[in-house]
């Protein structure tokens, strides 16, 4: 099951408000091909749990123009600061569904990001080291 467009362009939109060039690497969410990994995930999980997950990127748009007060606003199209402040919103909703449901997809964002190739390669990671593997050793090396 693939993305369909729409939920692409919110997922390039949200890699590009949470992972900006300006921060702590020079690589946005572009340059990590966030939206392809999400694609390849999604087309891989069974249909019930990638609809979930394409769920989550619907409901998540669908609230941006409740939020903003005008119907045509979309997420994709919006500011930078506009994005950001949303996604804040999000973080730091009083709706413990929302705020989970922001969790989930901050997640597989976050992940689509540290598996990205150019972010590896960025932190020194060497190309097919398992980012979780790299981690563990990282942690046993500290306690010893």
């Amino acid at each position: 099951m693939n993305l369909s467009q729409y939920e692409s362009r919110v997922i390039r939109a949200l890699g590009r408000t949470l992972f900006r060039r300006e921060r702590a690497l020079p690589l946005d969410g572009d340059d990590a091909e966030i939206t392809a990994y999400v694609e390849d995930y999604v087309s891989r999980l069974p249909a019930f749990e990638g609809g979930q997950t394409r769920a989550l990127i619907r409901a998540f748009d669908a609230g941006y123009p409740v939020w903003r007060a005008r119907p045509s606003a979309r997420f994709a199209s919006a500011t930078v600061d506009e994005r950001e402040e949303y996604v804040r919103s999000w973080e730091n909703a009083g709706n413990y569904a929302q705020r989970m449901t922001w969790e989930g997809l901050r997640t597989l964002l976050t992940i689509a990001y540290a598996e990205s190739p150019s972010v590896r390669e960025a932190v020194g990671l060497r190309d097919g080291l398992d980012l979780g593997r790299s981690i563990t050793a990282a942690t046993n090396q500290q306690e010893n």
